[in-house]
């Protein structure tokens, strides 16, 4: 999923599982104060290139296994962060969401895709969806 974190640029950490073996376009793009990224990947993630556009990564932290430490230094993507160094017992560990209440004080009244086409219905994929009460969401629909 392309653009899933983009534009959030008051994201400073992101962990990610051990299970991730690709992040795609600019998933991480313009997180200008992204400090660190906390990833279990025993085996580095393949990335799209510009998976951290216009994020400021060569002053942010990597922390990886430190197995793996050799690995990511060598990979174009991963290598532009300022340090990479191996995780501790005391990094954020990699979580999973076991429950979701839904909101019933607000609803959906309309919806954009990613390039700000406006649509009559949610598509499937990533979609920005304008709230009863003002807010915008990224919500995913299947």
């Amino acid at each position: 999923m392309f653009y899933i974190f983009s534009g959030c640029k008051y994201l400073k950490a992101v962990v990610i599982g051990s299970g991730c073996e690709y992040i795609d376009y600019n998933v991480f793009g313009g997180c200008f104060y992204m400090e660190d990224v906390y990833c279990y990947a025993k085996i580095v993630p393949n990335t799209h290139n510009a998976v951290f556009g216009l994020s400021y990564v060569g002053y942010a932290t990597l922390h990886v296994l430190d197995a793996s430490l050799q690995d990511y230094k060598d990979s174009s993507t991963w290598s532009k962060f300022a340090e990479i160094v191996p995780l501790i017992e005391s990094d954020p560990k990699p979580t999973k969401i076991v429950g979701v209440k839904k909101d019933t004080s607000r609803s959906e009244i309309d919806y954009f895709s990613l390039n700000g086409e406006h649509l009559s219905t949610p598509r499937k994929g990533i979609n920005i969806v304008i709230m009863s009460d003002g807010t915008v969401l990224k919500k995913i629909f299947k």
